[in-house]
C-alpha cells in the first residue's frame, strides 16, 4: 500500500504545482528590446501556448518597443488604460497594425480549450477615419476569417470618422448597426466565449469599457453593469467543438514604419488575457481584470491529499 500512497501523492503534488498557470494564459507583448514584426519575435511567455511567439505574413502586425518611424513620428510603447479595477501590466511593447489590411497574426493555444473561455484586451487608436474597417483592433477566434471581436472605424462602404464596435460571426457582420463610439482613445475589450452551449451551437459576449468605467468589484457584476456596450450574438456554430488558436486582426491607416506626425493614424493592442476551465463567471471576470490566475476548484480538492502526502513521508 505504500508504494500505492506514494504514487497518488506525488501526482497529487504535481497537479498542485501547476494551478497556478491551469488557467489564465497571457500576452503582453514582450518581446525583446528590438522593434520588428511580431512573427519573426519569441517570447518567455509560453505558459498554455503551444509555441514561443505568432505567425502571419510579410506585411504583418508590427511590434514597437522603441520606434520612431521614418516620418519622425515616435510610436506607442504601452497603452496607458487605467480604470478603477483594472490591474495594468504593460512590461513590454505593443501590437501595431500595418497600412496593408489587413494585419494577420494567430497564436496556438498548448491545449484546444472547451466550454467557457473569456478574454481581454486592451486597444489604442491614434485616429479613425476611413472605409471598410480602415484602423481596427480585433482577436479572431480559430482563425482570421470566420469569428472576431473587438473595434474599428467607419462602416463597410462608408467613410466617415467615428470609432465603432466590431463583431463578425461566421465572416458576417453582426454589428452593422452599432452606434459610434466616443471619442476616447484607449478601450478595454472583454469577450465571454462559449462553445457548444446547446448542441453544436456556441455563444458570444462582447462588453466594451472606457478609462471612466468602475471596475472595482472585479466579477461579472462588474463587467455587466459598467460596460459602455455590450453585445450578444444569436448563437450558432462558429468556432466548432474547441478554441484552438487566438489571432491578431489589425490595420492602421497609416505605416507604422513611415507614418509622420501630422498622419498619425494608427491602431494598438496589448496585454491580452484568456481565462479558461471550470471556473465560475466571477472568477473568470476576475482573471481578464487583474491578471491573476485562480486554480480550478479540481485542483484545489488536491491540495489537502498532497499536503497529508507530505506530512506521512
Amino acid at each position: 500500500m505504500k508504494p500505492v500512497t506514494l504514487s497518488i501523492s506525488l501526482a497529487a503534488v504535481f497537479l498542485l504545482a501547476g494551478a497556478a498557470s491551469a488557467t489564465l494564459v497571457t500576452d503582453y507583448m514582450e518581446y525583446g528590446d528590438t522593434s520588428a514584426l511580431l512573427e519573426t519575435l519569441t517570447t518567455a511567455d509560453t505558459t498554455g501556448w503551444a509555441g514561443d511567439g505568432w505567425t502571419g505574413s510579410s506585411s504583418s502586425v508590427r511590434y514597437n518597443i522603441s520606434e520612431t518611424t521614418s516620418g519622425g513620428l515616435l510610436l506607442a510603447t504601452n497603452i496607458p488604460y487605467v480604470a478603477t479595477g483594472y490591474v495594468s501590466n504593460f512590461a513590454g511593447g505593443v501590437a501595431v497594425g500595418m497600412d496593408t489590411p489587413p494585419s494577420l497574426v494567430r497564436r496556438e493555444l498548448s491545449t484546444p480549450s472547451s466550454g467557457t473561455v473569456w478574454a481581454s484586451f486592451v486597444a489604442k487608436f491614434t485616429y479613425w477615419t476611413g472605409l471598410n474597417f480602415i484602423q481596427r483592433v480585433q482577436i479572431g477566434v480559430n482563425g482570421f476569417t470566420a469569428t472576431s471581436f473587438g473595434l474599428a472605424s467607419g462602416l463597410p462602404g462608408a467613410a466617415n470618422t467615428t470609432l465603432r464596435p466590431l463583431v463578425i460571426t461566421n465572416g458576417v457582420v453582426a454589428t452593422a448597426n452599432a452606434a459610434q463610439l466616443p471619442a476616447d482613445s484607449n478601450w478595454l475589450v472583454v469577450a465571454k466565449l462559449e462553445t457548444d452551449v446547446s448542441g453544436t451551437t456556441d455563444a458570444l459576449t462582447m462588453w466594451l469599457f472606457r478609462r471612466t468605467a468602475n471596475l472595482s468589484g472585479q466579477n461579472y457584476d462588474a463587467i455587466v453593469n459598467q460596460a459602455y456596450y455590450t453585445f450578444t450574438a444569436a448563437q450558432d456554430d462558429y468556432w466548432g467543438s474547441a478554441i484552438t488558436n487566438l489571432a491578431l486582426i489589425m490595420h492602421s491607416a497609416r505605416s507604422p514604419v513611415s507614418a509622420s506626425v501630422d498622419n498619425d493614424r494608427l491602431a494598438y493592442a496589448d496585454s491580452l488575457r484568456v481565462s479558461q476551465g471550470a471556473l465560475t463567471d466571477d472568477q473568470h471576470a476576475y482573471e481578464v481584470l487583474t491578471g491573476i490566475s485562480i486554480p480550478e476548484p479540481a485542483l484545489l480538492v488536491l491540495a489537502p491529499l498532497a499536503l497529508l502526502a507530505l506530512r506521512r513521508r
